[in-house]
């Protein structure tokens, strides 16, 4: 069982994983390629594009700030 958790890790590490807050990014990438919202420091984007848009109309707006998601 363990072992396949940690396969899991380390396909992730080579291969990437979605990580954008934007519900219809499709971007695969390493985390640390991803850029942190500089207010709530919990959202990550693959771009600017992605991140004005869940801004706009994703509902980051409303969600930035609050403590608990």
């Amino acid at each position: 069982m363990q072992s396949t958790r940690f396969e899991g890790f380390r396909r992730e590490a080579l291969e990437g994983n979605s990580y954008c807050y934007n519900a219809g990014c499709e971007v695969v990438g390493h985390l640390k390629d991803f850029k942190v919202c500089p207010q709530c420091k919990i959202a990550r984007y693959c771009g600017a594009a992605c991140q004005k848009v869940d801004w706009t109309t994703g509902g980051h707006k409303e969600k930035c700030g609050i403590a608990e998601w």
